[in-house]
């Protein structure tokens, strides 16, 4: 009995931890293309080169995006 309990509830809590960092990845991409436009537009050169250095960040977070979207749109045909 407790282990079918464990096994319909752990999957749940998953799924919302999922979410929940999902969520978290978009919120941080959204802010890193904020952030490297502004830093682009800048004339101090530092800003200029985080601004050109700040994709080490964006690229990844682009697939985590890309994840999201995919799985969405599938879960929706599906």
């Amino acid at each position: 009995m407790i282990s079918t309990l464990i096994t319909i509830v752990s999957p749940a809590a998953s799924s919302d931890q999922i979410a929940f960092l999902g969520l978290a990845a978009v919120l941080t991409l959204i802010v890193f293309l904020v952030m490297k436009e502004l830093a682009t537009l800048s004339k101090h050169p530092r800003l200029t080169l985080l601004g050109q250095r700040s994709d080490v960040a964006i690229v990844p977070l682009l697939f985590v995006f890309s994840f999201i979207v995919v799985d969405k749109v599938l879960h929706i045909l599906v």
